[in-house]
């Protein structure tokens, strides 16, 4: 759906106070998801209501439908989160109307980025009376100012206002832009920082290319140079929430070369990681004197990737047969992944206390601890 469209799908019209039925019905589910007739009797509204309202948002990827279930997804979460931070910076009111008209927030730009007349705005596909309807409703909302020369400029509250609709509609954009992933991201959608999914590129794996996302973080940090040694990496960092023999694999020449490496396994991949035949994989991470390996106690959807300062993330969800990622070099997207890394490690344990509670469990073993106190004996004698 276009930016502006759904935007003022989501506010409604400046000629009502109050909420459209879009955002009530989106608002009543948001928590814990609902069935039509549920949500129809809870905003009074119809199911044919509930339908026409919700189901433009499914196929938008913002919200789910799900056994006859609606659910908002991280995409949705994300532009619900910059709605109510536009809301709360320019009123309804004032996004209602530029949501409400496709000339008006270009008008508006157009002074923000210099003074001009009123017939300067005039253009191909806008008339001049379209522009003195706009201007007056921007002097009405104290957006704008006549100077002496009879220019109009944008006020401090029309720079405000323009730079907040239009940092919507770029929100608006990039949630349907790249709602694969962030359907798969879920809740964590609302830690990304506001205006640099912009600076990403999706990326999603299908049956046919189930390794997309490996090849995508292949292709951006150049590995294959690295391969034939015409280029080294300095700084990696990890988060792995699966195990990949693929992925081990091709990374396994970063060890090899030296590259110093940060790695986060998360349960899942630990426990699979531990069975007999792929032991190797953990033995080589826990020995190599450049990786430095932490185990988070949890088991996670998501994962991350540092190389250099270009940075890879993905997400994983059982309501999705593949996975899917974004990619980035951009310096703010790569500050986020950093430190959303650093917090991972904080909450991640060292292999050493999982190889004390592999000994703890063991001696814990009636067998055992009997063949250990009979060789014991042995020694002694």
């Amino acid at each position: 759906m276009e930016p502006r469209a759904l935007v003022h799908r989501l506010v409604g019209s400046t000629e009502t106070s109050t909420e459209s039925e879009t955002i009530r019905l989106t608002r009543a589910l948001r928590k814990d998801g609902s069935k039509p007739g549920e949500l129809a009797q809870h905003c009074s509204v119809s199911r044919s209501t509930v339908y026409r309202q919700l189901d433009p948002l499914v196929d938008c990827g913002l919200l789910y439908r799900d056994e006859g279930k609606y659910s908002v997804t991280g995409g949705g979460e994300l532009l619900l989160r910059d709605y109510d931070w536009a809301m709360e910076t320019i009123g309804r009111d004032g996004l209602a109307y530029l949501a409400g008209s496709t000339h008006r927030a270009g008008l508006l730009k157009a002074l923000n980025a210099e003074p001009l007349r009123s017939r300067e705005l005039v253009g191909d596909s806008v008339s001049k009376s379209t522009v003195r309807r706009a201007l007056r409703g921007f002097e009405e909302r104290d957006w704008v100012v006549r100077t002496t020369s009879g220019a109009y400029t944008t006020t401090s509250n029309g720079d405000e206002a323009i730079m907040t609709f239009l940092q919507l509609l770029e929100t608006a954009e990039q949630t349907q832009a790249k709602a694969p992933f962030l359907r798969r991201f879920g809740q964590r959608s609302l830690d990304i920082p506001r205006g640099i999914l912009s600076e990403s590129d999706l990326v999603v794996s299908t049956g046919q290319e189930p390794h997309a996302a490996l090849n995508a973080v292949i292709d951006l940090t150049k590995l294959r140079e690295a391969h034939q040694g015409t280029r080294k990496l300095r700084d990696v960092r990890t988060v792995v929430p699966i195990f990949s023999a693929v992925m081990y694999d091709v990374f396994g020449s970063l060890v090899d070369s030296g590259t110093q490496m940060q790695i986060i396994f998360d349960q899942e991949s630990y426990r699979e990681m531990r069975t007999p035949g792929n032991a190797h994989y953990l033995a080589g991470a826990f020995l190599a004197p450049n990786l430095d390996v932490r185990i988070h106690p949890e088991s996670l959807t998501f994962g991350f990737g540092y190389y250099d300062g270009a940075v890879m993330v993905a997400a994983y969800s059982e309501r999705e047969d593949h996975d899917a990622g974004i990619v980035s070099e951009d310096e703010q997207f790569a500050e986020w992944v950093v430190e959303t890394i650093d917090d991972l490690w904080e909450e991640a344990d060292s292999p050493t206390r999982y190889a004390v509670d592999g000994i703890r469990s063991a001696l814990e073993d009636s067998e055992l601890r009997s063949k250990l106190t009979e060789l014991q004996d042995v020694v002694k004698r």
